[in-house]
């Protein structure tokens, strides 16, 4: 599963398919990049990507179900690098 999608700051969500169902993960494993607007701030790794015609350098996590079987990740000022 491939997407992309806006999150304003501090707002949480949960991904879907676009019909308002929780997407599914067949594996823990995720690669994400993520970047302030307008500014020179990003979320980068070690795992080069192409999406919509950008290469997008992407983090992997391994992701721990929470107390209710959600998985979850956490973005925030703490595991920024610039």
């Amino acid at each position: 599963m491939e997407g992309w999608w806006t999150i304003n700051p501090n707002q949480q969500t949960t991904l879907s398919n676009g019909k308002n169902a929780a997407l599914s993960l067949r594996s823990p494993t995720v690669y994400y990049y993520a970047r302030i607007s307008g500014k020179d701030y990003a979320w980068k790794g070690d795992y080069s990507f192409s999406f919509k015609g950008q290469s997008l350098s992407m983090r992997q996590e391994t992701l721990a179900l929470d107390s209710l079987g959600n998985y979850v990740l956490e973005i925030n000022c703490s595991n920024l690098s610039n």
